[in-house]
């Protein structure tokens, strides 16, 4: 099944389905007019190479054999009307079921919303008289294994896409949806992010030596890269593709941004900034960042933080709580695509008509009474299930194969006449069923596929519930040895993955955070202290998402893991600086009491606060520009990082600096803590330049 693609052609009415076609000889003669030019679309690649849709059909191809039977059945019927003959009591064209000649099938995989006629006496070329919508299917595959095939694919695809925009006929318009051409969508808005991104970059003030940057940033620049790169790591082992992809690519973004940072930008700095001109030192009581420690240290400061951690804490509860846990691929996609309008009918089709193939890979011994039973057993508790419907609509081959057995041979039961009964069936080349005969000429299955019809209000997210539920019931019998496949897998195994994938990487990077940050800081008290507030601005921030509208889907729970990784940075910076600042203080046997503590702080603040603010604040601003993508993944990204810089800036500068000081006390010598503060080498120059 690798590169195997499922693309759905859906018919509806000129008016956007707002009212239904009536079923006639011309409508159908329309859609195989469609059909046929679907069919015949075709590229040319450079060399002269020409491939057509038809290139790449699977083994399964076009799918629409039954609706090619419900037509071939309403032609013979319409001519036996215009020819004033007698219809043909053996073609019953009905929905949800038709029969053709003891031939019968399920006429709900094309016809949709369909309404029928009175059940009297009246005999009718059909019994449907009007329909919502007609479907096609297509099975698709990329003609070449190399890159080559995907590009071949990708260009019908869009060919097929760009018919669905023109008014291919009076009667209806028609809507597809294929893989590549959502991909293609996709990259429309990626393409749009890329260009509006090249108008800012995060930056920070330089400083005057290499020396001096790499003693000041380096250890917490290693504590937050070190810990993202432990973290992404242990994604990489996640279940799901997209979310392992996501995460190696994440890592090693990581990595090399920190190789990078010492031996490229770093060095580059000491090249191209010019030399600073030394200007007068002005006292530190006089500095911005003196009056900030000294109101985070008041009565009304400490007030304030402990009304800001409650508010913070209920606001975000809240936030969360308003969060659906939903997702729908028309956010993958920019608002205008006409890919929108496509998954609008394709939302009613799976109302009605949902397929979940199972594949079977050992068929039960109809020999053995108890397997077979068993077997049975095991469809009907899935047919029982509320998403699905009864047994009548399962297309389950086995069932009708028992029925001609009976009818068609006296011997004990078994696969002999599989064959025959495909044959019969006009099922042979429709690969439904897959059998060999052995040097003796008995024959045995090698797999089978079962079709389960769901239906009903569901969501992806839903979906993506039941067909895990479905796994768990069909890993129950591993005799059989039977996978659920449906097309949209991909989607859902994210879907699935993705909260428990988000949580194990929260305490993950927690975890790492920890160990990284205790060797770097051997403080259990500052290494507590910033684990708290990685934890708590990711809280915050899933809460923050959702007072914005967000959903709890893949989008924002993948921002959430690139989100967590950006707050580490916030609070490695504070706690190691000020770490380093008590470290120095202690060295010299000073205890600082209250008022003395707003030197400390000042001190600190002053290496950290103008670059945690200018950092966040320039990375905000690079994010408005995405808003006027009209996409939802764009925007949730945007979104996400907007909210974290803010946090970020909160906790960095508010939350994490008062934290810190709360357990101080003692007193000590205040000219003794500025003489030292004034003449150490650790200690930041106060100058116009630093305070600009």
């Amino acid at each position: 099944m690798e590169d195997m693609e499922l693309l759905i052609i859906l018919i509806e009415s000129k008016d956007r389905g707002a009212s239904k076609m009536l079923l006639t000889s011309e409508l159908l003669e329309e859609v195989v007019r469609l059909d046929n030019s679907i069919q015949a679309t075709n590229i040319t690649l450079k060399h002269g190479t020409m491939f057509s849709f038809k290139n790449l059909f699977t083994r399964r191809g076009s799918i629409n054999f039954l609706f090619d039977a419900f037509k071939m059945g309403y032609d013979m019927q319409n001519l036996n009307e215009q020819l004033n003959f007698t219809l043909d009591s053996a073609i019953q064209l009905d929905s949800p079921f038709a029969t053709i000649y003891d031939h019968r099938f399920l006429t709900l995989q094309h016809f949709f919303g369909a309404d029928t006629y009175p059940r009297d006496n009246v005999t009718r070329v059909s019994q449907i008289k009007a329909v919502q919508s007609i479907g096609l299917w297509y099975m698709l595959q990329a003609p070449l294994p190399d890159r080559a095939g995907r590009d071949i694919l990708h260009d019908i695809e869009l060919k097929v896409f760009e018919m669905s925009q023109q008014n291919f006929s009076s009667y209806f318009d028609f809507y597809m949806y294929a893989d590549e051409v959502a991909n293609h969508e996709m990259m429309v808005g990626s393409l749009k992010t890329t260009n509006l991104l090249v108008v800012g970059a995060k930056d920070a003030a330089p400083v005057d030596r290499l020396e001096r940057v790499v003693s000041d940033v380096g250890p917490s620049i290693l504590i937050t890269s070190v810990t993202n790169t432990l973290a992404f790591s242990v994604g990489i082992l996640s279940p799901a593709y997209t979310m392992m992809s996501f995460c190696l690519c994440t890592t090693i973004a990581v990595a090399l941004d920190l190789i990078l940072e010492f031996a490229v930008f770093a060095p580059t700095l000491v090249i191209i900034v010019p030399k600073l001109k030394i200007k007068k030192e002005i006292p530190i009581e006089k500095s911005w960042w003196f009056k900030y420690a000294t109101f985070l240290l008041s009565k009304f400061g400490r007030g304030l933080f402990t009304l800001t951690i409650v508010a913070l804490s209920v606001w975000a509860y809240f936030g969360i709580a308003n969060m659906n846990p939903n997702f729908e691929p028309e956010k993958t996609f920019p608002f205008d695509s006409y890919l929108q309008e496509s998954l609008r009918p394709i939302k009613t089709l799976y109302k009605e008509y949902g397929p979940l193939s199972i594949i079977i890979n050992k068929a039960p011994d109809v020999k053995n009474q108890t397997d077979l039973s068993t077997f049975i057993q095991m469809v009907e508790s899935i047919e029982a299930l509320p998403e699905t419907y009864p047994s009548n609509y399962t297309q389950l081959w086995l069932r009708d194969y028992l029925k001609y057995f009976e009818k068609h041979s006296n011997d004990s039961l078994s696969y002999q006449l599989v064959p025959q009964f495909l044959e019969d069936r006009l099922m042979k080349d429709k690969n439904v069923v897959l059998y060999h005969e052995d040097v003796n000429g008995i024959v045995h299955i090698d797999s089978f596929v079962l079709l389960v019809i769901c239906h009903g209000e569901r969501n992806w997210h839903s979906r993506a519930f039941f067909v895990d539920k479905l796994r768990s019931m069909v890993d129950s019998h591993p005799e059989y040895k039977a996978s659920v496949f449906d097309y949209d897998a991909t989607i859902f195994d994210l879907i699935i993955t993705a909260k428990p994938e988000m949580i194990k990487a929260v305490v993950v990077t927690l975890v790492c955070m920890v160990i990284v940050c205790f060797v770097i800081i051997p403080s259990p008290k500052h290494t507590g202290i910033a684990t708290l507030s990685v934890l708590s601005i990711s809280y915050s921030l899933i809460g923050a998402l959702g007072w914005w509208g967000q959903d709890m889907d893949p989008v924002t729970m993948t921002n959430v893991l690139m989100a967590i990784g950006f707050s580490v940075d916030f609070s490695a910076h504070i706690c190691y600086h000020y770490f380093k600042q008590e470290r120095i203080d202690t060295r010299l046997g000073l205890k600082v009491e209250h008022n003395e503590l707003v030197y400390r702080l000042t001190s600190v603040l002053l290496h950290v606060g103008r670059p945690t603010f200018e950092a966040a604040s320039s990375t905000m601003i690079c994010m408005l520009p995405l808003f006027t993508v009209k996409m939802y993944v764009i925007g949730s990204f945007a979104k996400t990082v907007i909210c974290v810089g803010l946090l970020g800036v909160m906790h960095g500068l508010f939350l994490v600096p008062s934290l810190l000081t709360l357990t101080y006390k003692g007193v000590d010598d205040k000219k003794r803590l500025k003489e030292t503060r004034s003449t150490d080498s650790d200690r930041p120059l106060i100058s116009n330049q630093a305070l600009l």
